[in-house]
């Protein structure tokens, strides 16, 4: 299948030309004249065989990576650019020699806003986070999940970038490969069953939020924008943190460029969506199994938690949540105005209703959709986030401490209720087997009785019969006393 390769690109290609070295010794812009950098790029590349492995190789970063992948001519090249002048002629440069000497016809070109070296803030304000929007652009979509899915290549460029595109394969579930510099191997970190931490980024969400729009904050104003914060959890907040050390405040804080992307993407998230069949089904449940349902209805909103929990069928065409053990599967689709619920069901159905035609994506019309908001728990102390930014940290560790303890309580009611379920079942099954047994007395004696019937019906017979040959009898006895009459008589 077709791969979709996302490679960050730098001036490899131009090594040790006199125009480079110009290029590098000062600051420009992607718009710059480099038709002289292009012309020693070209006659460069001339004293390689690029039809060659070795060639290849030798020539670039982003080649030596493509040749050891390898790549396929169907697969899909996509080149990150630094937002530079020398940046934009390599990049440029290496897309012809992918299409001229590799035949790769789907070759793609991003300039990265910001992507340089020379100003360090629009590097970590502008350019880091604009690449990260781009790859993930990609990451999520639908039709190139379905094709072949995307490849990481971090080999050319900043070598900054990859520990970002290394935690966006993590995310994302997608493979990423790398080849060191006085290495010939190609080292490959496939997805891995490590999860992001979703329930700390939405706890997270609303300190996000806030220092989205603040840009340089205190660190301590964060972690009072966190709800529940508990200062042993700070070092988990950092994480999404870039920190200076401030003789002020102490610590001053900005979005670390992933946070501030991901953080983007959970805030404009869209509506939850869903179809007439959902909507039917949703209110045919029970109330445990509602309550069950809507937890995980709640969680499909979120653009995070889908990609880190997101199944595939190849039998449906629709998308499966969650990957897992789960008592309930989620089917449905995902656009710009948010993710579409098209069916649910249990554990049970579900493999047997994955194949059915009336379940797969073109029997649900996007017209046919309505939108769902999940009810607060009215008993609950926490309904959402908002509520919690004007407590103090003693309120919030006080709200914990409640929580904890209704949380024992009802942890010991599932408890007491399991048990009694328990018991019930096995009374149940104790009375089914009774049943059963006297269903098979009764048979039994049914049996018998008509058995009794026959044989009585038998015995009715056989004395009709008796009765029949006695009167017979008795006729010609009589008949015999006339004929001795009459012979007396005449003797």
């Amino acid at each position: 299948m077709a791969r979709t390769l996302l490679l960050t690109t730098g001036t490899s290609i131009a090594n040790r030309t006199e125009a480079l070295d110009g290029f590098q010794r000062r600051t420009t812009g992607w718009d710059d004249d480099s038709d002289e950098l292009r012309q020693q790029i070209r006659k460069r590349l001339q004293g390689f065989d690029l039809t060659t492995e070795q060639g290849r190789v030798r020539a670039s970063a982003e080649l030596n990576i493509l040749q050891r992948l390898p790549v396929q001519p169907n697969d899909q090249v996509v080149l990150f650019s630094t937002d530079t002048a020398e940046g934009r002629a390599c990049c440029e440069e290496l897309a012809r020699v992918i299409q001229d000497e590799l035949g790769i016809n789907q070759v793609r070109i991003h300039r990265v806003e910001g992507l340089q070296v020379r100003d360090a803030e629009t590097l970590r304000n502008l350019g880091l986070t604009n690449l990260i929007r781009l790859l993930i652009s990609y990451l999520e979509d639908d039709q190139l999940r379905y094709q072949g899915g995307c490849v990481l290549c971090p080999n050319g460029g900043f070598r900054g970038v990859v520990p970002f595109m290394s935690v966006l394969g993590m995310v994302f579930r997608a493979p990423v490969v790398y080849v060191f510099e006085f290495s010939d191997a190609l080292i490959s970190l496939p997805p891995i069953p490590i999860t992001f931490a979703t329930d700390l980024f939405e706890r997270a969400l609303p300190a996000l939020a806030w220092a989205k729009q603040t840009a340089i904050f205190d660190v301590n104003e964060f972690y009072r924008r966190v709800p529940g914060f508990d200062e042993e959890e700070s070092h988990w907040f950092d994480s999404f943190l870039e920190i200076t050390p401030d003789d002020t405040v102490g610590r001053l804080g900005s979005l670390s460029p992933l946070a501030t992307v991901l953080a983007e993407r959970e805030l404009r998230s869209g509506a939850l969506r869903i179809s007439k069949l959902a909507a039917e089904d949703l209110e045919r449940l029970g109330p445990s199994d509602r309550i069950e349902v809507e937890h995980h209805l709640s969680k499909l909103i979120s653009p995070l938690w889908r990609s880190q929990h997101r199944d595939n069928k190849f039998n449906n065409d629709l998308e499966f949540y969650p990957r897992g053990h789960n008592p309930w599967r989620f089917a449905g689709f995902t656009n710009q105005s948010g993710f579409h619920l098209c069916w649910f069901a249990s554990h049970s159905p579900y493999e047997r209703l994955i194949p059915q035609r009336n379940r797969q994506r073109a029997a649900f019309p996007i017209d046919s959709f309505t939108d769902y908001v999940i009810p607060a728990d009215s008993e609950s102390p926490v309904n959402n986030y908002t509520d919690f930014s004007n407590y103090n940290w003693f309120q919030l560790v006080e709200l914990l401490r409640d929580l904890t303890e209704v949380n024992k309580r009802v942890t010991a009611n599932e408890r007491a209720a399991s048990q009694a379920i328990t018991r019930l079942e096995k009374l149940l099954h104790e009375a089914r087997n009774e049943v059963e047994n006297l269903a098979l007395d009764l048979e039994s004696k049914q049996m018998a009785n008509d058995q009794l019937a026959a044989k009585e019906r038998l015995a009715q017979q056989n004395s009709d019969r008796l009765k029949s040959l006695y009167y017979q009898c008795l006729a010609k006895n009589n008949e015999m006393n006339l004929a001795i009459n009459k012979l007396r008589e005449q003797t």
